[in-house]
């Protein structure tokens, strides 16, 4: 992070400067029990920041209707502010120097996501609109909405994707880790529908910094202003190389072009373990040959987290439109 020239930022910034009261958590916590209410801490506040690896930041928005639910698109761009004018939170966290990314909830299983970018001028650019679709079976699809701003439409894939991923297609998991893996953004359409949607905790937003900046101003705890950020859905914060050798590994030179973490685990796990739930996994670099499509991250998450009211998936839940609390009462 290049601190001297504003590198090391704190995202409240961005909403105080709008009469938006916000409140980054802390960068310790001394208990593991997450058992504290958020009213206990949250009652005088609109908005909270939660900081993953400083590089990006989950928002929750009070809204309307209180903590317990769930703050959708609309609401986030018209949010009421006490002796102001309405506040579209969006545009805010986008408008904020840094800023790359900003992601948020429709209703219904659809995720949204914009990206930004900015010349040295200070002019920025801001991308049209991509639209994630949960579908019903687990899989997903996405397409682009062009959008205007300050005058100028946009119709810029905010993730760098060609045109033929934006086909409104559904695909699984596995297909999307493929098909975007040398992408800017690779794997982002899987990891934000992931965030926004897991029962219980997920946040109104995302928002993920540029190269070269961060949201951890005056925020780590014990080495202060850190110059180096992580935690970024960005290819820069993904890509990593990994080589394996020694006893029990296959010596047959071959490369895994792109793989999860996931599925690195579950290969150490063959390897040194035994396989898992399956009865063709082997001791060596071969992810594909037992992590099916059918297997995929989404699908089974879905499946095991079946809806107690119908035993249905949660994905069918979303669809369905029931309510979703982003935050239970017990913490």
């Amino acid at each position: 992070m290049d601190i001297p020239a504003g590198g090391n930022l704190d995202l409240c910034e961005a909403f105080l400067s709008k009469g938006v009261r916000a409140w980054r958590g802390d960068a310790k916590a001394w208990s593991a029990k997450f058992d504290e209410p958020i009213e206990t801490f949250g009652a005088d506040k609109d908005l909270l920041i939660g900081i993953q690896g400083d590089a990006s930041g989950s928002v929750y928005v009070k809204s309307s209707h209180g903590w317990l639910n769930r703050t959708y698109e609309n609401e986030l761009q018209s949010y009421k502010v006490s002796g102001r004018d309405d506040v579209d939170l969006l545009q805010t966290a986008l408008e904020y120097q840094g800023v790359e990314l900003v992601a948020w909830s429709r209703e219904n299983g659809v995720v949204v996501v914009q990206t930004k970018t900015s010349d040295t001028r200070g002019d920025i650019d801001i991308s049209a609109a991509g639209v994630i679709h949960l579908e019903s079976d687990g899989r997903i699809s996405y397409t682009v909405e062009e959008r205007s701003y300050a005058g100028t439409s946009s119709s810029r894939c905010p993730l760098g994707y060609e045109s033929d991923l934006a086909d409104g297609k559904p695909r699984s998991a596995r297909e999307w880790l493929k098909s975007t893996q040398q992408t800017p953004f690779p794997y982002a359409i899987v990891r934000l529908i992931q965030c926004l949607t897991v029962p219980g905790l997920a946040p109104d937003m995302v928002v993920t910094a540029q190269d070269g900046f961060d949201f951890g101003k005056d925020w780590e705890y014990f080495i202060r202003n850190f110059a180096g950020g992580h935690g970024g859905i960005s290819s820069a914060h993904l890509r990593t190389p990994a080589i394996f050798s020694g006893k029990g590994v296959v010596a047959t030179g071959d490369v895994v072009e792109f793989a999860t973490a996931e599925d690195v685990g579950a290969s150490l796990h063959t390897l040194l373990l035994g396989p898992l739930d399956s009865d063709d996994a082997l001791p060596s670099l071969q992810f594909m040959e037992y992590r099916k499509d059918d297997d995929d991250i989404i699908a089974a998450a879905y499946r095991a987290n079946a809806n107690t009211t119908g035993g249905e998936s949660y994905a069918q839940d979303l669809l369905r439109g029931t309510p979703i609390s982003c935050i239970t009462g017990h913490g």
